[in-house]
């Protein structure tokens, strides 16, 4: 057995340094913090289509891995708050059972990483698919670091998920290559790599490109000039985000040790690697839609920061590229393994006290979509967007899904729902004539990139509209 997996006895289901007690406070952070982010934008949105019983937006077929739970309670008829709980606890369980599962695995504390380093969108990324796509890698990583015998069909597996879950995933690719090049005996490493290869292209051949897929791809294409990288949004965001700093400086305090070290060609690729993702993150979300912690590309550029600190143990420690354990290096090894486990407490604290921002701003949008709901005088009603952006904290795209979803949540007698237009729609009399024409009483409208659904086709145990509710204008609080 490798040297990497001796003195490891006393990992168990606590774990060596006990971190295995955050997984309870966390479920119930996520419990208790979780449903205030399920009634903003994306989350929403989801929770909406799936109460419906219509099929996920884009078709991202690995994501039924996260909401089947959901699909079930709402075909139940469970309660709103049943169904909205088991899509936003559903990762987090996974996260934890995978922890479970691999007991024995010197890299299992990156399940940790991958729940704390989400940082203010920690609960949104309980449904995000690339949240579902980080949960698969780092399996991945288990999976080799613990040698099994069936990771030939393990790791294609895991990679397709990976990359059926968000697109993002093909960031995640190079360093599942490392890995599996150092970890895995050669022959067996060039198998499952051509594998995973083959299952790669074939997606990319057969497997048609969804408009939101496609139109990141043509940002990235389009976007590569120095000066759009350094005057972007994006690239200023990330200079002052604080929460990446742990993971970047876990990445570069792990290069300058490796320059040092018969593996630092290797360690030299990885960060390499790590820069080429961040530069990417920064060019696709070069346009203004950029959160270091969000759901999309800059959640794996964090995990993979500190993913760096796995990858120098691995090194240290393989067959290949380390030593024969001496003396010394015995206690040197061991003086790591106490680093890491206190990894998962060190980023646990950060996450708890990062949590202080977000929280208030969830807590105050729920509470401004609650009295915009509950002062509708109509069941349907148009708004001016440009008036909604000053009532409400963050984006408006959603609200006609939001306002439906919280005045099923306060049990009001009917649901009530806002679509959001422009003052200019709204103040054209013929084109607000024709849409209401158009629309009558028979139709649900939502976001711009969704055509209007049938009230027949809304599942009337979540939400209910009387009968002739047409859409109402509302031109108070409109310029003159």
């Amino acid at each position: 057995m490798p040297v990497l997996f001796q003195s490891h006895r006393t990992l168990t289901w606590i774990g060596s340094s006990r971190e295995g007690y955050l997984w309870p406070v966390y479920l119930i952070c996520v419990f208790i913090l979780g449903p205030e982010r399920w009634m903003h934008t994306d989350s929403a949105y989801t929770l909406f289509r799936i109460l419906n019983h219509q099929s996920l937006f884009y078709d991202r077929w690995a994501c039924e891995l996260l909401v089947w739970p959901g699909q079930i309670l709402a075909y139940w008829g469970a309660p709103i708050n049943w169904v909205m709980q088991s899509l936003n606890l559903c990762l987090p369980l996974m996260m934890w059972g995978a922890w479970l599962l691999f007991p024995n695995s010197t890299h299992r504390w990156l399940y940790f990483a991958m729940a704390f380093l989400g940082g203010s969108e920690a609960f949104f990324i309980g449904y995000s698919e690339i949240g579902l796509s980080t949960w698969a890698f780092i399996t991945a990583i288990q999976c080799l670091s613990m040698n099994l015998k069936k990771n030939w069909i393990a790791l294609p597996t895991l990679l397709l998920i990976m990359l059926n879950a968000h697109p993002a995933a093909w960031i995640y690719v190079p360093f599942l290559a490392l890995f599996t090049a150092i970890l895995f005996p050669g022959k067996k490493a060039f198998i499952t790599l051509s594998v995973c290869l083959v299952l790669g292209l074939l997606k990319w051949i057969f497997v048609e490109t969804n408009s939101y897929d496609t139109g990141l791809i043509a940002h990235f294409r389009d976007s590569l000039d120095i000066h759009t990288i350094t005057n972007s949004f994006s690239f200023h965001h990330i200079q002052s985000a604080a929460y990446f700093f742990i993971p970047h400086a876990t990445l570069i305090a792990c290069f300058c040790v490796s320059i040092f070290k018969p593996w630092r060609w290797q360690f030299t690729a990885f960060t390499l690697a790590f820069y080429s993702a961040l530069i990417a993150s920064v060019i696709v979300y070069s346009d203004g839609d950029a959160t270091i912690n969000m759901e999309k590309f800059f959640y794996p550029v964090s995990i993979l920061g500190i993913l760096s600190l796995a990858f120098y143990s691995s090194l240290s420690n393989s067959a290949k590229y380390g030593t024969t354990f001496s003396k010394d290096k015995a206690i040197r090894f061991n003086y790591t393994n106490k680093i890491i486990n206190f990894i998962p407490w060190f980023i646990a604290l950060c996450f708890m006290i990062n949590l202080q921002y977000p929280l208030a701003l969830y807590q105050n949008r729920l509470l401004q979509l609650e009295k915009i709901t509950r002062q509708m005088k109509n069941n349907k009603e148009i708004q001016a967007d440009e008036f909604l952006q000053k009532k409400l904290i963050g984006s408006t795209w959603a609200i006609p899904y939001e306002t439906a979803l919280t005045s099923t949540r306060m049990n009001l007698s009917s649901t009530h729902t806002i679509k959001n237009e422009n003052f200019a729609t709204i103040l054209d009399p013929e084109k607000m004539k024709e849409m209401q024409i158009r629309i009558g009483d028979s139709l649900f409208l939502g976001a711009v990139f969704e055509l209007p659904q049938s009230i027949q086709a809304i599942n009337s145990q979540y939400f209910y509209f009387p009968a002739k509710s047409c859409y109402q204008v509302i031109y108070q609080n409109l310029p003159p």
